[in-house]
């Protein structure tokens, strides 16, 4: 068996323990890094199409994004630029560059919030992935300008975050440097204060997570040790209960997930069982059946990319890497936009 081909960075994690796990399981490829086979989920319908973008400034994985209300898209922190801030002009189609992160950090999460700012929230900012923090910063587009934040209650790097319907920004899962993590809080902006939610059933780092138009809190994939896994939990704020939906039709790690404006829930590139390995598959879920389908597949196959709705109703991917880092970007247009 040939050695397997691992994007630099990829298995950069918050502990030694986590990252044995990942070598010795999650990225197990074998060399198939370039070979993909058909998602479980069944033949790939069209339902829009993908356009590159202009490449990123810098190469980064293990990054956020967020749009602002500006249309713009900023990418935050990663591998490789840790501190570094750019942003898209989708109506221009340039890259522009913002102040840098207070806290230089990767594998961290953004959220736009109701007030307009983007929440930094935890990361890790040790070399190769070490030194989960709690930190969390508030940058806002208008002025460029940032302004720290009341820090998570637990340590998270590799983890989720999401903005819920009720307004409340929700950080889910992760790893604190002793392991995976099943605890999730709640952050209220306008009190600048975090509380716990519910955990979840299943321990997990390197998830993906959105919130549908009733909603529920979408938390798909990860990993809770050494391999990934298909588990699919929803949140109820109301209830303040998770409960298992429809599992993805096959294992996944290192993906990105939004909600589109059509309001199905799409999970993008990331990591899928040997021989697959690497991939640039799309799968879409009505947020009312959970039934998964395959859509038209990325243009580059990536690991570690981060995603963003856009005010045009396109689904902007950032980052990532197929076995070296490249300043990747492209955009999804779904059918209905």
């Amino acid at each position: 068996m040939s050695k397997p081909r691992v994007c630099r960075g990829a298995a950069r994690v918050a502990s030694a323990a986590v990252a044995a796990a990942l070598l010795l399981g999650l990225l197990a490829a074998a060399g198939a890094a370039g070979r993909e086979r058909p998602s479980a989920g069944g033949s790939a319908s069209t339902a829009g199409h993908w356009d590159p973008l202009p490449p990123m400034p810098e190469p980064r994985l293990g990054l956020a994004v967020a749009a602002a209300r500006d249309g713009r898209i900023y990418a935050f922190g990663g591998d490789r630029a840790p501190s570094r801030v750019d942003w898209y002009d989708p109506r221009e189609r340039r890259w522009g560059r913002g102040s840098d992160m207070p806290t230089p950090r990767s594998l961290l999460a953004a959220v736009r919030a109701p007030d307009g700012r983007i929440y930094v929230i935890g990361g890790a900012t040790g070399p190769r992935g070490s030194d989960p923090t709690r930190a969390v910063e508030a940058y806002d587009p208008q002025s460029d300008r940032w302004l720290r934040r009341a820090p998570l209650g637990t340590r998270r790097a590799g983890l989720a975050a999401v903005l819920g319907g009720d307004g409340l920004i929700y950080a889910i899962g992760g790893d604190n440097g002793r392991g995976r993590l099943r605890t999730a809080e709640a952050y209220d902006p306008r009190a600048d204060r975090w509380h716990p939610i519910a955990a979840m059933q299943t321990r997990r780092v390197f998830l993906a997570a959105a919130a549908d138009r009733l909603g529920r809190l979408w938390a798909i994939g990860g990993s809770p040790g050494k391999f990934a896994i298909r588990t699919v939990e929803l949140y109820n704020p109301a209830s303040r209960r998770w409960r298992f939906a429809r599992p993805l039709p096959q294992r996944r790690i290192f993906h990105a997930v939004v909600r589109g404006e059509d309001g199905r829930i799409y999970v993008l590139g990331g990591e899928l069982p040997a021989p697959d390995g690497i991939s640039g598959s799309v799968l879409a879920a009505d947020a009312s059946s959970g039934h998964w389908r395959a859509i038209s597949p990325m243009l580059t196959k990536r690991i570690q990319p981060a995603a963003a709705v856009a005010a045009d109703g396109r689904i902007y991917v950032l980052g990532g890497c197929i076995c070296e880092q490249e300043p990747l970007a492209e955009v999804f247009t779904p059918a209905a936009a």
